[in-house]
């Protein structure tokens, strides 16, 4: 497990795709960040399956919208300033973080503090008849591409507009 992956706290909105979020609860058990799942889905994913997460992993059957879900674990967790670590990331339930490119940003982000916002290389995967997968790199055009505002928060909501 990672120092710096404990520093790291990864929010996992979903709604009826347990298959999928259940995959990425098991993918980073034991990794060192704490995940928080907010299950918008009509039922809950059962209890016995839950139990054998640790606890850094944790589930929020709230079946709300997905902005209400947002707009809990902002109120809820960020405001209270408990459960939650120093660097926090947004990952969709079908998506996949390599471990060691968030310990990069993260290494970015603690050796310039004026930075708020660090990402990596997107990448995509498709099937390959008898061969197996093929990666390929998305988002092309935003090579480069970067937000210079001089304030974290107006460089914070320029990143995510």
């Amino acid at each position: 497990m990672s120092s710096l992956l404990t520093k790291l706290t990864i929010v996992i909105p979903t709604f009826e795709r347990h298959s999928f979020v259940t995959r990425a609860m098991k993918f980073w058990d034991g990794k060192g960040p704490r995940v928080y799942v907010l299950d918008g889905s009509k039922s809950p994913i059962p209890k016995g399956l839950l139990e054998t997460f640790s606890e850094k992993i944790n589930y929020i059957h709230l079946p709300v919208s997905f902005a209400d879900r947002l707009a809990f674990f902002c109120d809820q967790m960020l405001a209270e300033g408990e459960g939650v670590d120093e660097y926090l990331v947004l990952q969709g339930d079908d998506e996949f973080y390599i471990p060691n490119g968030l310990e990069k940003c993260i290494e970015r982000l603690e050796s310039d503090k004026d930075l708020t916002t660090c990402s990596g290389v997107p990448m995509g995967f498709r099937p390959v008849k008898g061969f197996g997968i093929e990666g390929f790199k998305c988002y092309e055009k935003l090579f480069g591409y970067m937000r210079c505002e001089s304030e974290g928060e107006k460089r914070a909501a320029a990143h995510m507009g």
